[in-house]
């Protein structure tokens, strides 16, 4: 036998001008549900819950839309509902009849952010399994590191006003953690990293577990360099860092060259040259002695510069 609807809110005495427009709800349970842009919907409900007391409308249906019954309408508005002091939940024909409060672009900008929060479950489901496979755990767990806010809501070391201090887990990430959360990143939105990338990832990872080591190593070359001298001189080394800098006249790219001797020197690198990280070049500059650092010096006018060849940098 069929079962008769007797509610307030089927669809042949429905009065759209009482419903009073709440948030928006996303029907299934999935992988997406701690998602921010959920939490906060439903925190809106929680907030107007406690102000009116009330509950979900019972409703003769199985439907997820509580007024017409359509089993299909995983995206769905929540209205409140005055005079029954209850809410019903609507899929978007339905609620498209009620509170002007509700625009179908606001709608629309929701299902675009669950689906984009789909596709971005799904980029991290694939970004695990491949990085696991590898034997790159560590790095994906990194990567959860990053992406899970700090109970504070922030990602560095900080106090307050009343002088509590908070240490977040990624405050102590240097360069090869960053840019390994940066290109799982990558990964998981583009679905897509090559062999020499991961194997990249490989020895970012192996440098983060010998760090200490590698610290005590360049400590040891570090007291073992000789000074850096000074004037107008050929440079030839490696070159072990490239920064991009903004200055006064523009966007410029900062290198810092380890001499074979041990000294290092910083300073722009010619515009006309592309020399990156790990290649040696040679190149003719006047340096200038560092005034803290008997060992590092400051290049600058320089000219000439060629690439080598390429080395691998600690």
């Amino acid at each position: 036998m069929k079962n008769i609807r007797t509610d307030v809110h089927r669809p042949s005495v429905i009065n759209p001008t009482e419903y009073e427009f709440v948030a928006f709800e996303y029907v299934p349970v999935d992988d997406i549900g701690a998602a921010m842009f959920l939490q906060a919907q439903r925190e809106i409900i929680r907030e107007h819950q406690s102000k009116t007391r009330g509950n979900y409308a019972s409703v003769n249906t199985t439907g997820n839309c509580m007024v017409c019954g359509s089993v299909n309408a995983i995206y769905t508005v929540l209205f409140y509902h005055a005079p029954t002091n209850s809410y019903v939940r609507m899929g978007n024909d339905c609620a498209q009849k009620c509170d002007i409060a509700f625009s179908n672009g606001d709608f629309d900008a929701f299902k675009k952010r669950v689906g984009d929060a789909r596709d971005a479950v799904a980029g991290k489901r694939k970004a695990e399994a491949h990085l696991t496979d590898r034997g790159y755990a560590q790095a994906w767990s990194l990567y959860t590191i990053w992406t899970t806010p700090c109970q504070c809501g922030l990602r560095d070391s900080h106090g307050d006003d009343n002088g509590t201090f908070c240490i977040c887990p990624s405050s102590k990430f240097q360069y090869e953690e960053r840019t390994i959360v940066d290109m799982i990143g990558k990964f998981v939105q583009y679905g897509n990293l090559t062999d020499k990338q991961f194997d990249f990832i490989g020895s970012l990872l192996n440098k983060i577990n010998h760090r200490e080591e590698i610290a005590r190593q360049r400590s040891a070359e570090k007291e073992a360099a000789a000074p850096c001298p000074s004037g107008r001189l050929v440079i030839e080394g490696v070159i072990v860092s490239v920064k991009e800098t903004d200055t006064p006249y523009g966007w410029v790219t900062k290198i810092l060259v380890k001499h074979d001797s041990g000294f290092t020197v910083y300073g722009s690198r010619p515009s006309a040259s592309n020399a990156g990280r790990g290649e040696r070049v040679k190149f003719t500059a006047t340096v200038k002695i560092s005034d803290t650092d008997p060992k590092f010096g400051f290049f600058s006018r320089p000219t000439g510069m060629s690439v080598i060849s390429t080395t691998e940098v600690a």
